[in-house]
């Protein structure tokens, strides 16, 4: 089913912000997508997360992978912009000896302010 947007048409490139968390985020993500592709927007730069994969081990890093693989499908060009974290939060990992604790793994990290 095609959503149609009036505000989309005319548009060639959409800067596509993720949804905030919630259980219908893929679904909104997705109704974006629809909605872009029934106005013929050609190329959409996304706001994705580094390590988006079907089998993720951060459930967020799945629901961006949904999100590019409907863009992908789609058949509009995907400019996936795959930061980690939000520099603003960088306080909130700190601990004792001014050690930054989070989900870094190997302690390679892609903020984005």
């Amino acid at each position: 089913m095609r959503t149609r947007c009036g505000a989309l048409e005319g548009v060639d490139t959409l800067y596509l912000v993720s949804a905030s968390e919630s259980e219908q985020r893929v679904q909104q993500h997705l109704t974006a997508v629809d909605a872009a592709a029934a106005a013929g927007v050609r190329r959409v730069v996304y706001t994705s997360f580094l390590g988006a994969a079907p089998d993720a081990a951060f459930t967020l890093a799945r629901d961006h992978f949904h999100t590019e693989q409907a863009l992908r499908e789609a058949g509009m060009s995907l400019v996936a912009l795959r930061d980690s974290l939000y520099a603003d939060y960088f306080p909130y990992f700190a601990g004792d000896g001014n050690v930054i604790r989070g989900p870094a793994g190997d302690g390679q990290v892609a903020p984005v302010t």
